[in-house]
C-alpha cells in the first residue's frame, strides 16, 4: 500500500468508530513491535503512539511514550540513531535494518522497518515496526558452534571422515585421518574425473559397490548404507574398508549431502584370510581333528573325523570326548589327557570307538588354545588311525620271533661247526712232527674257538644284534693267559673297558685283533724281563668312534720294522681285519709296543 493510500485510509475511519478501536487495540496487543512519531516544523520528534511489545525493549510502558519528545525517553546515543534511521527512511520511502539492544541483562535481536508519511503542512510522520528474532539468532548461532565442533571434532577424528555435495559432486570436507588413509587431499580428489575416482576401487569390488549405491540412491538415500570394498590409496596399498554412508537433508527434506565413515579393517580381513585357510586346512587332512572346550565338549570336528567316528556335525558338537572312549582304556584316561594338555602337550596311543561301536587304536597328540589374552580356553587334537600299523607291527613281532628261533639255530650249528673243526685239527696235531707246523695249527684252534665263543654268546644272548664286549674281553684274555703260560715271569693283563656293546660284525674282527696281538706280546715282548704288563683299553672318543688300544711296556720292536709290511700272519691279519672294519692303525714303538685301532 503506497503512502498517500495510507494517509487516506487513515482519515477515512472515524476517530471514535469500531473500526478504530479494534484497530487500536490490534496495534497494543501485537507481539509485532509497532509505534509512530511525527516531525514538526521545527524539527523535533515526538512519539503519538508506541504499543506495550515496543515499550518493553526499553522496559518502559506505552504511556511513557505518547507525546513525548524523543529527547526526554531516549538517550543521546539512541537519539543520534534514531534521527539517522528516520532520515533515511524520509529519503527511501522506507527502511529496513538490524537492531542489537540489551534489555535487562539479556541480548535482544530485532528485524525493523520505517516508514515515511508525508503529513499536512509542515509534519511528517514516521510508522516502524519490529519483530523480535532473538531465539533464530541465538538458534542460527548455536548450529553454526554446534557445526564448528563437529567440524572440529571430525577432523581429529581417528575415523575417516568426509562429506560430499551431491549436486556438485565435489567433497565439501574430509578430515585428516582420510588424507592420511587414502594419501590424497581434499583438493586431489575434486580433481580426479569420476572414471578416473572409479580407478580408486578395487576392480573385484568395483560394480558391486556402484550398483548398490544406486539402489541406495533410488530409495532415497534412506537409512544408513554400508559397504565393505576395497580401495587402493596412493601409495598403491590395497586396504580394506568398512564404510557407513548417510543422507543429510537440507529444511525442505531434500538430501543435498552425503556423510561417509570410513573405518579401515584391513587387518581384521587379514585375519580372517588366515582363519579361513587354517579351517580350509583343518577340513582338507586326512588326519581327525576336534577342538575341545575345559569341559571335554567338542566345539569343532573335522571331515576327517566325522567320517572316521561316523557321526555328524549334529550329531558330535557339544557332546563330551568321552563318547568316543573306548573300555579298553584305563577309566580316567580323558581326565588325565585334559590335565596333562594343559600343562604343556600330551602325546599317546589309546583305544578309541565308532558310532557303531567299532573299536580302533589310535595315536593322539594334542596341545593348548590360548584366547587373546594368553589364557588356555581349549585343547586341539590330532588322531590318526593305527590300525593298520598294529597289524603290521604283530606281524613283525611275529617275523622276529622265528627269525630270532632260526638264528639262534644257526648260532648253535656255526658254533658246533667251529668245535668240531677245532677238535679235528686237535687230533691232526698229535699227528705232526714238526713243531712250527704245531704251533700254526694252535694258533688256529685259538681263533677257531675265540669265534666259537662269540657265537655261544650270540647263541645264548636275548638281543642277537649286540654282544657286551666289555664281558667278553675278560672271557678271551683268560683263554690266552692259560694258552701262554709264561713260567716264573710276572705278567699283569690290566684291561679298561667301558660298557661297549658291539655287534657281530665288529665283535668278531675286533676279537681277532685282541688275540692276536696280545698273543703275540706273551710270546714276544718280554724276552729278557722278569715282568711287565699289557693293556687292553676299549672305549669310544669325542667323535663317536670305537677306539682299541693294546699296549705293553716290553722291549719293543726293531725301530726300522713296518708292521703293515710284515710277513708274519698274526700282523697281517691285524692290519686285513682292521681294513674291513674300515677302520685305521696306528702303532706306537716307545717304552714297548702300542697300537691304537679306529673304527666306526
Amino acid at each position: 500500500m503506497e503512502t498517500s493510500e495510507i494517509n487516506k485510509t487513515n482519515k477515512n475511519i472515524p476517530s471514535g468508530s469500531s473500526e478504530s478501536k479494534k484497530l487500536k487495540a490490534l496495534i497494543e496487543h501485537s507481539d509485532v513491535m509497532l509505534w509512530s512519531v511525527k516531525e514538526d516544523e521545527t524539527g523535533e520528534y515526538f512519539y503519538e503512539q508506541v504499543n506495550e511489545a515496543f515499550a518493553l525493549t526499553s522496559g518502559l510502558k506505552p504511556i511513557d511514550y505518547n507525546s513525548k519528545n524523543i529527547k526526554d525517553v531516549n538517550t543521546e546515543e539512541e537519539i543520534t540513531d534514531i534521527k539517522k534511521l528516520l532520515a533515511r527512511a524520509k529519503k527511501n520511502g522506507v527502511y529496513n535494518y538490524h537492531k542489537e539492544r540489551t534489555v535487562g541483562s539479556e541480548k535482544k535481536y530485532y528485524i525493523q522497518r520505517i516508514i515515511y508519511v508525508s503529513g499536512e503542512g509542515n509534519q511528517d510522520y514516521y510508522i516502524g515496526s519490529g519483530v523480535d528474532v532473538t531465539e533464530l539468532i541465538l538458534t542460527e548461532d548455536k548450529l553454526r558452534i554446534s557445526e564448528k565442533k563437529y567440524l572440529d571434532l571430525a577432523k581429529y577424528a581417528p575415523l575417516a571422515i568426509t562429506r560430499v555435495n551431491i549436486e556438485a559432486d565435489k567433497f565439501e570436507f574430509v578430515n585428516d585421518e582420510f588424507v592420511r588413509l587414502s594419501g590424497y587431499t581434499m583438493d586431489e580428489y575434486n580433481s580426479l574425473e569420476r572414471e578416473n575416482y572409479l580407478k580408486l576401487l578395487y576392480e573385484e569390488d568395483r560394480d558391486g559397490l556402484v550398483k548398490s549405491y544406486e539402489n541406495w540412491m533410488l530409495n532415497g538415500y534412506k537409512g544408513i548404507f554400508r559397504y565393505e570394498y576395497r580401495f587402493i590409496n596412493k601409495q598403491n596399498r590395497i586396504l580394506w574398508l568398512d564404510v557407513f554412508f548417510h543422507g543429510e537433508a537440507d529444511e525442505a527434506g531434500k538430501v543435498r549431502t552425503i556423510n561417509q565413515i570410513y573405518i579401515d579393517i584391513t587387518d581384521r580381513k587379514l585375519s580372517e584370510e588366515k582363519v579361513n585357510l587354517l579351517a580350509h586346512a583343518l577340513e582338507s587332512t586326512a588326519e581327525m581333528i576336534s577342538i575341545t572346550d575345559l569341559n571335554n565338549c567338542i566345539i569343532f570336528a573335522n571331515k576327517a573325523f566325522l567320517q572316521g567316528y561316523g557321526y555328524t556335525k549334529e550329531e558330535i558338537i557339544g557332546k563330551n570326548i568321552k563318547i568316543l572312549g573306548s573300555d579298553r582304556n584305563e577309566q580316567n584316561i580323558h581326565t588325565d589327557i585334559l590335565y596333562s594338555t594343559i600343562g604343556g602337550i600330551w602325546s599317546g596311543e589309546l583305544w578309541n570307538k565308532t558310532k557303531d561301536g567299532n573299536e580302533f587304536p589310535v595315536l593322539l597328540n594334542t596341545s593348548r588354545i590360548f584366547d587373546s589374552n594368553g589364557r588356555v580356553v581349549g585343547l586341539i587334537g590330532v588322531a590318526v588311525d593305527i590300525s593298520e600299523r598294529k597289524k603290521m607291527e604283530e606281524k613283525l613281532r611275529h617275523m622276529l620271533k622265528e627269525k630270532e628261533i632260526l638264528l639262534k639255530e644257526v648260532y648253535h650249528r656255526v658254533k658246533n661247526n667251529l668245535q668240531v673243526i677245532n677238535s679235528l685239527l686237535h687230533i691232526q696235531s698229535h699227528e705232526i712232527k714238526d713243531n712250527a707246523a704245531k704251533e700254526m695249527i694252535k694258533e688256529a684252534q685259538t681263533r677257531i674257538k675265540l669265534m666259537s665263543g662269540i657265537h655261544e654268546k650270540l647263541y645264548r644272548t636275548k638281543d642277537f644284534t649286540k654282544i657286551d664286549f666289555s664281558g667278553y674281553i675278560k672271557d678271551l684274555t683268560d683263554n690266552l693267559k692259560s694258552a701262554y703260560p709264561v713260567n716264573e715271569k710276572q705278567i699283569n693283563l690290566i684291561i679298561e673297558s667301558h660298557d661297549i656293546n658291539l655287534g657281530v660284525d665288529k665283535a668278531i674282527p675286533c676279537g681277532l685283533i685282541i688275540n692276536e696281538l696280545v698273543s703275540n706280546a706273551y710270546k714276544y715282548a718280554f724276552e729278557g724281563k722278569d715282568k711287565g704288563s699289557i693293556f687292553i683299553k676299549l672305549y669310544t672318543d669325542e667323535t663317536g668312534k670305537y677306539v682299541l688300544e693294546v699296549q705293553d711296556d716290553g722291549i719293543g720292536l726293531p725301530q726300522k720294522i713296518d708292521f703293515r709290511e710284515a710277513d708274519t700272519l698274526g700282523m697281517s691279519l691285524v692290519t686285513t681285519l682292521t681294513s674291513q672294519m674300515d677302520g685305521e692303525i696306528e702303532m706306537i714303538n716307545k717304552n714297548g709296543v702300542k697300537f691304537i685301532i679306529k673304527f666306526n
